[in-house]
């Protein structure tokens, strides 16, 4: 498949594979300008192998601009566009949008527009520093359509800052990096466009290795619920998921549980598994197994591993 870009140029953001065999991709295009900083433009990409033609189709949120997206099929095989825009180049999160595109002719059939709420917005507001925006930190993981139509949208904040330590011993200062893995966001979409909820879900852990291999979550999703797992400080086991001054972070292996989320529709249900059955082993968000009715975890401590069976109950 040729395009008429270098690849200096070009990057591809979010692609799909129709059951016909047909590509569709999200590509962005980078713009220099020594005059001003200018975004990317976006386009979305239609190649049908049979033919080898290759189809481009231009996309603009107006005044807005891109700040991440995800591109997903839906049942009947049209395409559904959606992500979060921001309002200047410097990206921060404004608010969420969505597209739903009719796959065969690239026609728009819905569009929506949705900006942040004065409650939602609120919610960072005390987590600013040094004019850093926490809105500007969140990168969209993963996009699917659930049994209630809406689709899903799930981001982790990831950033990380250096820190000077000062060696009394040696009388030397070094620089390290700590590599951050914070709040988890949950963005619900109609079938319309419109937006149902934002939810975020507080989790704090940091790391001094860019993978620690205690940060991060897992995800496993199908048409009927969500689950969500990640480590957690055990002081945080017992706290409501709206306790978001209450959570403390996680910077080490040590004091740890294993949380689960269970997440259907706009529902979601906090719990823990049993620190009896882990025995102080951490999970490894990064490898698991999936059987028809259960989760295998991979658990840690040190250099051992064991595996967890989690038998997931039917969410009806």
């Amino acid at each position: 498949m040729e395009i008429p870009y270098s690849s200096g140029q070009v990057s591809l953001r979010s692609a799909v594979l129709s059951p016909s065999g047909t590509l569709h991709g999200v590509i962005a295009v980078s713009r220099s300008s020594d005059m001003a900083v200018t975004p990317d433009g976006y386009a979305l990409l239609t190649y049908n192998p049979t033919d080898g033609i290759v189809k481009e189709k231009a996309l603009s949120l107006g005044s807005k601009w891109f700040y991440d997206l995800k591109l997903t099929l839906t049942p009947d095989t049209n395409l559904w566009l959606a992500g979060y825009y921001s309002n200047m180049v410097e990206p921060s999160m404004a608010g969420t949008f969505s597209v739903l595109i009719e796959s065969r002719t690239g026609d728009l059939l819905d569009t929506g527009l949705y900006p942040f709420d004065r409650e939602f917005r609120l919610i960072f507001r005390s987590d600013l520093k040094s004019g850093e925006d926490d809105l500007g930190q969140f990168k969209l993981d993963q996009a699917y359509i659930g049994k209630d139509s809406h689709l899903k949208l799930i981001s982790e904040k990831r950033y990380n800052r250096s820190s000077t330590i000062f060696n009394p011993a040696t009388g030397t200062y070094s620089i390290i990096q700590i590599y951050s893995y914070d709040e988890l966001l949950i963005s619900d979409i109609r079938s319309n466009s419109t937006i149902e909820k934002n939810i975020v879900i507080p989790k704090y852990q940091s790391s001094s290795r860019e993978e620690g291999r205690f940060t991060s979550y897992l995800l496993l999703e199908d048409e009927e619920t969500t689950w969500i797992f990640y480590n957690d400080h055990v002081r945080n086991a017992n706290l409501a998921l709206n306790d978001y001054n209450s959570y403390r972070q996680l910077n080490n292996e040590n004091n740890i549980v294993i949380t689960h989320l269970q997440i259907d529709g706009s529902n979601i249900q906090k719990g823990i598994i049993d620190p009896k059955l882990t025995d102080d082993y951490l999970l490894d968000p990064v490898h698991h197994y999936e059987t028809d009715n259960a989760l295998i975890l991979t658990t840690y401590k040190g250099y051992r591993t064991r595996y967890l069976k989690v038998n997931l109950p039917d969410s009806q």
